[in-house]
């Protein structure tokens, strides 16, 4: 019976699987992968000069004049204005400095000091550009202040100029902001009922109806609007609202504009909601409940 330890090949000679040739062959693969220590010691010679030579690379990808930046991009493109987009230029003071260097968060830090910036956001593009994308304040209103102050419906001041290019915007008068300045978030309460006022009037049938054009506080806190109408003519109205419960007496002055805004002549009339049941009359007609 043959011996099954041999194997036969295509020239009718067998070797023998104790061969000391396969077991030759054996010892050495476990010594360069079994054992792995001639594996270690070579990468540990090659280690240095691979550092070395991507330290090097890297150096020369740095100092590169193709990577000095000569380009810098304020977006979204034709949303900001142009006074915002020349202040995030000034402040953004990095054209001609390396692009892996610009520190971006000390960059954000100074663009988020500008007032009318609400958050910032810089990308690098290789080789030479930094993309800045800016979202800016809206203002929502402008206060009767000298000079004059705007201010978004989160309560933070802005500049006199940010009004440029939104349409209408509500004057609010009677607010004393005392030491406050742009950039800053104002405590002042008149002011945040206001805007909330001015906030209740946008997410409601209002906004179709009217344009609050102005809104007046009193030092005793009570509010009074001089509203216009939008259509079919222009009707004027002078709305007393007073100090409390103002989503409700809103929605009174809904109703009541429905059926005032229908008379063809044009007429300024004062509404009064202050009552239990809301006056409407014509200016300088006699007062009463």
């Amino acid at each position: 019976m043959p011996d099954r330890s041999r194997i036969f090949g295509k020239r009718e000679k067998f070797i023998s699987m104790s061969s000391k040739v396969l077991k030759r062959r054996k010892k050495s693969t476990l010594l360069l992968f079994g054992n792995g220590t001639l594996f270690i010691v070579v990468l540990l010679m090659l280690l240095p000069g691979m550092l070395f030579g991507a330290y090097h690379l890297f150096n020369y990808d740095t100092v590169d004049s193709r990577f000095v930046v000569k380009k810098i991009q304020v977006g979204p493109e034709g949303s900001v204005p142009e006074r915002v987009e020349k202040a995030v230029r000034k402040a953004v003071k990095a054209r001609g400095e390396n692009i892996f260097k610009v520190n971006i968060y000390e960059m954000k830090k100074r663009i988020e000091k500008i007032p009318e910036v609400e958050s910032v956001r810089i990308h690098r593009i290789l080789p030479d550009t930094l993309k800045i994308e800016v979202s800016v304040r809206k203002a929502r209103a402008v206060l009767d202040t000298r000079p004059i102050i705007c201010v978004d419906s989160e309560g933070v001041l802005l500049p006199g100029d940010a009004s440029r290019g939104r349409g209408y915007l509500t004057q609010v008068c009677g607010i004393e902001l005392g030491s406050e300045k742009p950039g800053e978030t104002s405590n002042n309460r008149d002011l945040f009922t206001a805007l909330e006022i001015l906030e209740l009037c946008d997410s409601s049938r209002l906004n179709e109806q009217v344009t609050v054009e102005e809104l007046h506080v009193k030092k005793n806190g009570e509010i009074s609007l001089f509203v216009c109408s939008r259509k079919p003519m222009r009707h004027i109205f002078t709305v007393i609202l007073g100090d409390r419960d103002f989503p409700q007496r809103l929605a009174y002055l809904i109703e009541i504009l429905d059926r005032e805004s229908s008379a063809r002549e044009r007429v300024h009339r004062v509404i009064n909601l202050t009552y239990n049941r809301p006056l409407s009359r014509s200016a300088g007609a006699s007062h009463g409940p």
